[in-house]
């Protein structure tokens, strides 16, 4: 597992979070082996601005091939509680971190939704009131109709930071998101078994 942090503050603006995230995936490519882990293997994970970050290095092509990285070498995304189309900004981290962007779509990840994006699973609370459920059933869905991979999850109860907050000690005995997360990863090395579109 390989966590990277991203540029913030006064320098954490469009497109500079991506630029790192890429930057992080292309050492993740030519270090992770290193490690033991499995560099034909890479899977993007990420929660809320992460969650951002990580779709759109998958869905928007151009990140990962300023590195260098092929197409297809992220070979799936995890998002939890992230927001995919959130235009127009309604709150001041969105406009400090996007509002400079004379062309604001290229900052939505929905914009780039594709057929053969990486299989994605959009993991989000119902009750998530600082990034609302509908950015992931909008997503999943338009992925779903360009013919792509995506599975939304949307858990009963739990806000923004539940989701993230489930994958650590002592929440984890809660197995409501580590179990569809393990059961994504496992079925992405079975490429026979794919990955459920949301349903209707």
């Amino acid at each position: 597992m390989v966590l990277p942090g991203y540029r913030l503050g006064p320098d954490g603006i469009y497109p500079h979070m991506l630029e790192d995230g890429a930057a992080a995936v292309a050492w993740t490519a030519q270090n992770v082996a290193r490690f033991g882990g499995d560099p034909d293997q890479v899977v993007l994970m990420g929660h809320s601005a992460g969650a951002h970050t990580a779709v759109m290095l998958g869905l928007e092509r151009q990140w990962l091939g300023r590195q260098g990285l092929p197409d297809g070498f992220v070979k799936g995304v995890v998002g939890l509680s992230g927001p995919y189309d959130f235009h127009p900004f309604t709150s001041d981290s969105a406009r400090n971190a996007f509002g400079h962007v004379e062309d604001p779509r290229l900052t939505q990840p929905i914009t780039f939704a594709r057929g053969d994006a990486p299989p994605m699973l959009l993991l989000t609370g119902d009750a998530d009131t600082t990034v609302k459920p509908r950015n992931s059933r909008v997503l999943a869905k338009a992925l779903a109709e360009q013919g792509g991979q995506a599975e939304l999850v949307i858990l009963p109860g739990v806000d923004h930071a539940g989701p993230v907050l489930k994958l650590a000690r002592p929440f984890s005995r809660d197995a409501s998101v580590s179990a569809p997360v393990l059961d994504f990863l496992a079925r992405l090395r079975q490429p026979s078994a794919p990955i459920q579109a949301p349903a209707e």
